[in-house]
């Protein structure tokens, strides 16, 4: 298993402060005003290269229309600004075929320390 390689492309934060439309009552404590902070970050992942060597290959084939490239470098096909996403019609949340899950590491084995393994 590689580490998926992510590149920040932008970050901005802003903080509203927001008051109760009713007082919020938790034992002493009545809450009337908070804050709140919105966070928009804008995230870069080279293609399909997180997945893995069968997944590209079946996800090429399988939506032809939704990607290109080679198995080695599966990217998605944007002309103009739009996606080709008829062959997303299909039972299983868009994906035509199982997912290479022998490949994947399980969410109790990952570490922090995985995110920074050279693929």
């Amino acid at each position: 298993m590689t580490a998926l390689k992510l590149a920040l492309r932008s970050a901005s934060f802003h903080v509203r402060n927001l008051r109760t439309r009713l007082p919020f009552r938790y034992g002493i404590v009545t809450l009337t005003h908070f804050p709140l902070l919105h966070l928009a970050v804008e995230v870069y992942v080279r293609g399909m290269a997180h997945c893995s060597p069968r997944g590209r290959s079946e996800a090429m084939r399988l939506h032809a229309d939704l990607y290109r490239g080679g198995e080695a470098e599966a990217y998605l096909s944007i002309e103009a600004g739009h996606l080709a996403v008829g062959s997303l019609a299909v039972p299983g949340y868009g994906i035509a075929f199982d997912p290479d899950l022998d490949s994947m590491t399980a969410l109790d084995d990952r570490r922090f320390e995985s995110l920074e393994a050279s693929t």
